[in-house]
């Protein structure tokens, strides 16, 4: 959460593209007409989630990945 932006950063995060590139010509997941992917970065607005869904729904963005539920977590790497 405070090194945002950094090469660290970029090297822990795992290529958003992996394994995708099949999925959109099917419209496979939640969010099929997509044209961006979002990363949410902080706290969730937990009380607008329903509004934020549907306003990214309508412009074709999709939420794939977070900073926040995976901050505190901890892994060997």
């Amino acid at each position: 959460m405070t090194l945002r932006g950094t090469q660290t950063v970029v090297d822990l995060l795992p290529d958003p593209e992996a394994g995708d590139a099949d999925r959109v010509p099917q419209a496979w997941g939640r969010c099929p007409t997509r044209k961006y992917r979002l990363i949410w970065d902080n706290i969730p607005i937990w009380y607008e989630m329903r509004n934020l869904g549907n306003l990214f729904a309508s412009h074709g963005a999709c939420l794939v990945a977070d900073t926040y539920t995976t901050a505190w977590a901890w892994t060997s790497r």
